[in-house]
């Protein structure tokens, strides 16, 4: 099990990820909400890759070096967080969970598109 302070470290606020969006930066966005909150959604953060959080596979493609941030909608970003520090087991350098997640990016109007 990871330290708090491990986990804490891997989180990246909502405003800094718009930012480096808009300012062009490329970024691997990975959607892991669960099923249901997933079906219930119409939308998902704008270029977002889905994800089952369960059955997690990570793609051979997915740039090692590029900033990756995992998104969910679940209390205290749990299963972002998880997958985030099992990218970083994996070698992947810039890999963060999305902080208040899903729920965060809808307020600060962060783009997004339909499934």
């Amino acid at each position: 099990m990871a330290s708090s302070a491990a986990v804490e470290s891997v989180r990246i606020d909502v405003n800094d990820l718009k930012e480096r969006l808009e300012a062009g930066e490329a970024v691997t966005i990975l959607d892991v909400r669960g099923t249901e909150p997933w079906e219930q959604s119409t939308a998902k953060i704008q270029g977002a890759l889905r994800l089952d959080p369960y059955h997690f596979h990570i793609d051979p493609s997915w740039p090692k070096d590029r900033l990756t941030v995992a998104y969910c909608d679940c209390p205290s970003d749990a299963t972002s967080a998880r997958i985030a520090l099992q990218l970083q087991d994996a070698g992947f350098r810039h890999v963060h969970a999305l902080r208040g997640g899903w729920e965060a990016w809808r307020t600060v109007n962060g783009p997004v598109e339909r499934k």
